[in-house]
């Protein structure tokens, strides 16, 4: 939802005049009270069917997932809460009866806004905190599900996926642009001349590999008796090429050993017993979960070198789960310098998509009769390519290894061009 709003505020509940908005509402088939009284008729709305039961048809395709993925897309690794049911989706312009703001005892700014659905009065409320700094920069237009049209779904923000075929949809409300996956990032990483949603070789924005898929990652065959199969198997989510055991002796739950000593060992399926102690494939301990948060105990619980909040996987999933396709996070000394990941000082954060080491810079500092110093210049607090982004909020210190404007222009919001003409520059 994204209100654009006009309104006086004071203690008590003021009216609230709404210029523009839209919303998208996730009802659960089994356990909506709008659904199951009849006040919202589940054929007014749009059927997403995308959980583990879900049947493919005769052609192989499941038309109750988004065009052209399956099940293991969205389970469970990005959208955990879609294998507990099935979930209809309602999306529109925002046309509240009655809307109010105020400010709460505990001095937040908070909104109410009625919306009717069906028969049902629809509350979207949110409490924003007054000292609240946005961390990405938001056009106008840029929401999700904008339309309420499920054939005619706009690409807000250019990166080639709209709506729920964009990453920036499971996470947020908006589409923000560029991500780490290499068919979401804005580059031609196979060198083919065509770049993510428009690679034959991206078949959803999720896709880790631009390049085309082998058929051994498509034959539903445990190729190298990793105990991975297909997309599951690191070789052929890493790249694609073959499901070969290329990349089993990185991971300890695909290098066919039994690193714990329990009789088991990697990942399992119909035809081989696995580890339980796997999480997933690059998961580098087949010890399993600790008894304490393993997010907060001081230890690297998935053997990746990132702990506790330094490791993406607390962010995404609240555990460590192992290793991803990030270069400074897939286990793999990417650079050749016998360094890998948080070992490797080109890695200042687990998301690093370049393990190259990182352009030092010398800082004189200026009437303090101090020496100079050395200092990374990714990490030293100045917006060195004046950009408006400093370290590593800037593209540049994430993709590359120096602020200076290499990926310059890959979003409206590093681009240093007005693309909302009467708004502030980007």
């Amino acid at each position: 939802m994204s209100p654009l709003l006009m309104l006086l505020v004071a203690c008590n509940p003021q009216d609230l005049t709404v210029s523009d908005a839209s919303y998208f509402v996730w009802l659960a088939d089994n356990s909506s009270a709008s659904l199951e009284d009849g006040s919202v008729a589940r054929n007014s709305l749009t059927l997403v069917d995308c959980g583990p039961d879900a049947e493919p048809d005769d052609d192989g395709n499941y038309p109750g997932c988004p065009e052209g993925m399956a099940p293991d897309d969205y389970n469970p690794e990005y959208f955990s809460w879609w294998a507990d049911d099935r979930y209809y989706l309602d999306q529109g312009e925002l046309d509240p009866w009655r809307a109010e703001a105020l400010i709460t005892n505990e001095g937040d700014f908070q909104i109410t806004l009625h919306h009717e659905i069906g028969k049902e009065d629809f509350r979207f409320a949110f409490v924003i905190d007054p000292n609240f700094e946005p961390s990405i920069c938001i056009q106008e237009g840029q929401s999700c599900y904008t339309t309420d049209d499920p054939a005619n779904i706009e690409d807000s923000d250019g990166d080639g996926w709209a709506d729920y075929h964009d990453p920036d949809c499971l996470y947020n409300s908006w589409e923000v642009g560029f991500a780490a996956n290499e068919c979401n990032n804005g580059i031609d990483d196979d060198g083919d001349g065509v770049i993510d949603a428009d690679d034959e070789g991206c078949e959803h924005a999720f896709d880790t590999a631009e390049a085309q898929v082998s058929e051994t990652c498509r034959d539903n065959v445990d190729n190298d008796d990793d105990g991975w199969i297909d997309d599951d198997d690191p070789d052929c989510f890493t790249d694609g090429e073959a499901e070969a055991g290329r990349l089993n002796d990185l991971y300890a739950c695909t290098d066919t050993v039994d690193n714990d000593g329990d009789g088991v060992a990697d990942g399992g399926h119909a035809n081989k017993d696995g580890d339980d102690g796997c999480a997933n494939p690059l998961d580098n301990l087949e010890d399993g979960p600790t008894d304490a948060d393993p997010c907060k105990d001081d230890f690297d619980n998935d053997g990746d070198g990132w702990v506790d909040g330094d490791d993406v996987d607390c962010e995404i999933h609240g555990e460590e789960v192992g290793v991803t396709t990030a270069r400074c996070n897939d286990g793999q000394d990417n650079d050749g310098d016998g360094l890998a990941d948080a070992m490797d000082p080109g890695c200042l954060i687990a998301l690093d998509a370049n393990e190259e080491d990182m352009v030092v810079i010398t800082v004189t500092p200026e009437d303090t009769g101090l020496d100079p110093y050395d200092v990374f210049a990714c990490a030293d607090g100045e917006d060195n390519d004046g950009d408006g982004w400093v370290d590593l909020d800037d593209p540049d210190c994430i993709l590359g290894v120096d602020e200076d404007n290499a990926y310059f222009g890959l979003t409206e919001c590093n681009n240093g061009v007005v693309d909302d003409p009467g708004g502030p520059e980007a």
